[in-house]
């Protein structure tokens, strides 16, 4: 008769062996689904990129459609510096003003300098020198290039024209464009670099876009950090697991797309017009801080794809129009908030210093794009020089008198005080 120690025992190898078999045959599975997640990857490196790489979504195939002359090699490196991936990619770190901020990067199309701005196609001195003028140029990721290099940006082929120009001042363009400002955080980090003792001749400011992307009064980034700050949990370690990785990646390319739900006419009317009364606020301030600083001032409303532009040309017509991720309720809003700003720009309302560009593409044939919204070098070209065209035919570059074109009081009334304002460079 078997004892109860030998029930045990036996029990307790039984229960052994068992456990041993599923722990071997877990690891052989998740060895199994490394081995096929390294050859998927090496078949398709697009799936190894982040979600909001558009060639993650589209692949390289597509994507080469908006780089002529590209080879593979050449538009993986751009895709890596400015979108991303684990090594190498441009990085941004928390900042007490902006909330976030570039950090230095140094590539072979990418470059930031430590001062935060990109480089343009020659190097500018920083600080800005005295003797030259400097023009600071805020935008959204538009503005700092996504998808291009660094000499194909619009300050830098700003920069180019001014280079180009006879009997002028040397000029220096500074591009502090960064993914996802609005007007609100290019509103901060001006008055964050005038907090610093900079004193540019002349601002630009290029907005639109990213006023519509986010309408709500709040901001993508700072909800990030608001959900820090509340102790919001991190991916747990088993979701890094091979198998975990391998399964979620097959649904992910076989789960259906959610069909996009028409949007409300009444919310679209109310948040169009909370996102044009939050611009008239930040445009106010920015014009205030120009008067007061003596620093010229001119603010650009920017061209998108989803207005006064035939989206047949659009590259990814086919694959990103009907996109619900690409647009969504951001097609109606565009399509509430431009006709509001151009009726303003054409009647007067938006002052001299207003450059209305949301009509710039309007009867080009031709693809103007690098993804979804992002110019290419032939779109940022003909914003930089209508930019150009404005300061030249304004005579910003060579009267070095400060301020914006708004008829103004004095400096010292602009700034509240009965005392001498600080001065500026080149003021």
């Amino acid at each position: 008769m078997e004892s109860i120690s030998d029930k045990l025992k036996r029990l307790y190898f039984g229960l052994a062996i068992t456990f041993f078999n599923l722990v071997a045959i877990f690891i052989i599975l998740n060895f199994a689904a490394w081995i096929l997640i390294y050859v998927w990857l090496k078949l398709r490196p697009e799936y190894a990129l982040p979600e909001y790489n558009p060639v993650s979504t589209y692949g390289y195939k597509t994507m080469a459609g908006a780089y002529p002359g590209w080879s593979l090699q050449q538009l993986s490196e751009l895709m890596t510096e400015t979108w991303g991936t684990p090594k190498g990619q441009l990085d941004w770190e928390y900042d007490a003003i902006t909330q976030i901020q570039p950090l230095p990067h140094r590539g072979r199309f990418v470059n930031v300098a430590p001062a935060g701005y990109r480089l343009n196609s020659r190097p500018a001195p920083w600080p800005p020198a005295p003797g030259r003028i400097s023009i600071f140029v805020f935008g959204g990721s538009t503005t700092f290039g996504m998808g291009l290099t660094d000499q194909q940006t619009i300050p830098s082929q700003l920069q180019q024209l001014f280079d180009q120009t006879p009997a002028i001042p040397p000029v220096d363009v500074y591009n502090f464009g960064f993914s996802a400002y609005t007007s609100t955080q290019e509103l901060l980090l001006y008055f964050k670099l005038l907090r610093l003792g900079l004193r540019p001749d002349i601002v630009v400011f290029i907005d639109g876009l990213n006023e519509c992307l986010w309408y709500r009064h709040g901001w993508q980034e700072g909800d990030a950090f608001a959900a820090a700050l509340r102790g919001a949990s991190h991916a747990s370690i088993a979701a890094e697991l091979p198998l975990l990785r391998l399964v979620n990646g097959i649904i992910g390319v076989f789960k259906p797309k959610q069909p996009s739900r028409p949007p409300v006419v009444r919310q679209v009317r109310e948040k169009a017009d909370a996102i044009i009364s939050r611009y008239e606020t930040n445009r106010a301030l920015i014009n205030q801080l120009g008067k007061c600083f003596g620093t010229k001032v001119l603010l650009t409303w920017q061209p998108v794809p989803m207005y006064n532009y035939d989206i047949k040309y659009h590259f990814l017509y086919k694959k990103a129009v009907e996109d619900s991720r690409a647009f969504g309720l951001r097609i109606p809003l565009v399509q509430a908030v431009y006709p509001v700003l151009e009726a303003r720009s054409r009647g007067g309302l938006m002052g001299k210093n207003f450059l209305w560009l949301g009509d710039i593409q309007e009867g080009l044939r031709e693809n103007l794009y690098v993804d979804w919204v992002h110019y290419n070098p032939a779109l940022s070209a003909l914003i930089a020089r209508s930019i150009y065209d404005y300061m030249i035919y304004n005579h910003w570059v060579t009267d070095r008198s400060g301020g914006s074109t708004e008829t103004r009081p004095s400096r010292d009334q602009a700034c509240g005080r009965e005392g001498s304002a600080p001065g500026g460079t080149g003021q």
